[in-house]
C-alpha cells in the first residue's frame, strides 16, 4: 500500500511540473510588465507611432486592467488616427475609473479636443450634431479649468490652458455663435479684443429706429420682428422711443437684420423702438478677423 501512496505522490509532482511549463510558455517569466508597454506606448506616441503605440497601450491595459494611464494613452491615440468615438470611449471609461484629479484633468482636456476635432470634420449641414459636439467640447474644457487652472498636458505641452480657450472659441464660431467666440477671446485670450474691433472699424456701434410686427402670444405677452439696417454683430438693446421702456432680447439673426424682443408694457405695431446694436459693414471681414485671432492661439 506505502509503494502505490508514493507512486500517486511522484505522478502529482509530475502533473504539477508540467503544468508550470506549460504556463511559463503562456506568459514567460521575462515578459514586459504593464508598465513597461505604457513606457513603450508614450514613446511611441511622442514619436508620432500611433500605430505602436495603441498595441503599446492595449498590451498595457491587458497586462493590468486598472492602469489607468495606460486608457489614458489610449484616448489621446485613438484621436490622433482621427478615430474619435473609439477616443471618447476610452476616456469615459477612465473617467469612471479614477479618484485622482491630475487624471480627471488629462481626461476632461481629452474629451474636450477630441470632441472639437469632431465637431470640425462634422458637415456643415448637420447642425444639431454639430452644436452638440460644440456644447461637449465647451462643458469638458470648462471642468477642467475648475480642477487645473493652469495645466498643461505632460505628453504635449501644445494642450494647454490658452489652446482650451481658443477651442472653446472655435466650438462657439463652428456653431456659428459668434458673439460668444468674440467674448471668450476678449475675456481669456486677447484683452481688449472686442474694443480692437470697434476702434479698427471691423464692426461699428449703430441705432437704429425701427417700427415692428407684433405676435400677440398671452394677452400679457408679446414678441416683436423688427429689420435693422446693418449686418448684426450683436444687439445691446432695444427701447421704446417714446417710454424709454427696455425690452428683452429673444434672439438676432447674426450676420442678417432681423432682431426679436418682447416684454410689458405689451408692444403695439403703433410703437416705435430705438435698437442699439454693433453691425459690420462686412460681414467676411469680420468672420476672417475673428477666425484668424482664434488660429492665433491653437
Amino acid at each position: 500500500m506505502a509503494r502505490y501512496r508514493y507512486l500517486g505522490i511522484f505522478l502529482i509532482l509530475v502533473l504539477i511540473v508540467a503544468g508550470c511549463d506549460r504556463e511559463g510558455e503562456n506568459i514567460p517569466l521575462n515578459a514586459p510588465t504593464s508598465n513597461i508597454y505604457l513606457g513603450d506606448g508614450w514613446e511611441y506616441y511622442n514619436a508620432g507611432n500611433y500605430a505602436d503605440a495603441l498595441d503599446a497601450f492595449s498590451a498595457s491595459k491587458s497586462r493590468d486592467a486598472v492602469n489607468e494611464d495606460a486608457y489614458n494613452g489610449l484616448g489621446w491615440t485613438y484621436a490622433k488616427v482621427h478615430n474619435y468615438d473609439q477616443s471618447i470611449s476610452s476616456f469615459k471609461l477612465l473617467l469612471s475609473l479614477t479618484k485622482d484629479d491630475a487624471m480627471k484633468a488629462n481626461v476632461y482636456a481629452g474629451l474636450a479636443m477630441t470632441y472639437g476635432a469632431k465637431q470640425l470634420v462634422t458637415p456643415i449641414e448637420e447642425v444639431a450634431m454639430r452644436e452638440e459636439l460644440g456644447h461637449n467640447a465647451i462643458e469638458n474644457a470648462q471642468e477642467l479649468f475648475k480642477i487645473d487652472p493652469d495645466y498643461v498636458f505632460s505628453q504635449d505641452s501644445n494642450v494647454n490652458i490658452t489652446a482650451l480657450h481658443a477651442l472653446i472659441a472655435q466650438s462657439y464660431f463652428n456653431m456659428q455663435d459668434f458673439i460668444n467666440a468674440v467674448k471668450e477671446i476678449d475675456a481669456n485670450l486677447e484683452n481688449g479684443y472686442q474694443s480692437s474691433l470697434l476702434s479698427n472699424q471691423v464692426i461699428s456701434s449703430q441705432v437704429d429706429t425701427v417700427s415692428a410686427v407684433v405676435t400677440p402670444e398671452t394677452e400679457f405677452n408679446a414678441t416683436v420682428d423688427a429689420n435693422l439696417d446693418g449686418q448684426v454683430v450683436e444687439v445691446l438693446s432695444v427701447k421704446n422711443m417714446d417710454t424709454g421702456v427696455s425690452y428683452n432680447i429673444l434672439s438676432f439673426e447674426q450676420g442678417g437684420s432681423s432682431v426679436t424682443f418682447y416684454g410689458n408694457p405689451i408692444p403695439t405695431d403703433e410703437d416705435s423702438y430705438i435698437v442699439e446694436y454693433h453691425g459690420a459693414a462686412d460681414y467676411g471681414l469680420f468672420l476672417n478677423n475673428l477666425l484668424a485671432t482664434i488660429s492665433k492661439y491653437q
